[in-house]
């Protein structure tokens, strides 16, 4: 069981040392190869990247197109049996234990887990994954085939990322426990709105018109919020 982790940065030194500092004492117990991509950061995040360099085994500092962009370039350069994805800012959490749920490691298993955020604990709704994105990227290890993202998908491509191991029969594993906090206070409701509409895109690259209807309601929402909000902050 060996595991690549792969964090992606850009301008967030802080976010990345507490993600850094949640690696480590994973690396000390387990076979993990932890990877930094970073988009060439006007901070101090390439400090923060030497300061802890001996518990990195791969970094990449160079411009990229996006956060799936570099996610991808992590993704050609790892050499182990499965991924997680753990941006920046994001961070195990103490007591999650790979070696706990060794059982269910497979290269036909997708591993699934609960994550916090800023509304508490979300656990995870593995049937949902035919109407839209009911997981967390960064609570699902995956194997590695070396996938990558689909670029044409701005704000949706783990969404395809995801659906296309669900739709070609992979087993999902929901393994009943945290894997990570997720920094996702940057969300705004324009993103929430063009999320909802890649979403949609990705869902019918699957299923056609199936869930067309449910998709389209989740477009409308968020969109209704944007116009809310936009409205407010007006007056």
């Amino acid at each position: 069981m060996s595991i690549s982790i792969i964090t992606i940065n850009f301008n967030d030194d802080v976010g990345l040392e507490k993600t850094i500092l949640s690696v480590i004492p994973k690396k000390i117990n387990y076979s993990i190869e932890f990877i930094i991509i970073d988009g060439c950061s006007r901070d101090d995040s390439r400090l923060i990247i030497n300061k802890y360099k001996e518990h990195i085994d791969k970094i990449i500092i160079e411009p990229d197109n996006g956060i799936y962009d570099a996610m991808n370039k992590g993704i050609a350069v790892s050499n182990q049996e499965f991924l997680i994805f753990m941006n920046s800012g994001d961070i195990f959490v103490d007591d999650f234990c790979f070696s706990r749920h060794k059982e269910y490691f497979s290269s036909k298993n997708i591993l699934v887990g609960e994550w916090k955020n800023a509304n508490g604990v979300n656990v995870p709704r593995i049937s949902m994954l035919r109407k839209k994105m009911s997981l967390s990227h960064q609570a699902v290890i995956y194997p590695n085939l070396r996938k990558m993202h689909d670029l044409n998908f701005n704000f949706a491509a783990d969404y395809d990322y995801t659906l296309y191991f669900f739709v070609n029969g992979y087993k999902f594993i929901d393994l009943k426990t945290i894997i990570a906090k997720v920094d996702d206070s940057g969300v705004s409701n324009n993103l929430l709105f063009k999320s909802a509409l890649d979403s949609l895109k990705v869902n019918y690259k699957y299923y056609g018109k199936k869930y067309l209807l449910y998709n389209l309601i989740r477009v409308f929402y968020a969109l209704a919020r944007q116009v809310f909000v936009i409205n407010l902050f007006r007056k």
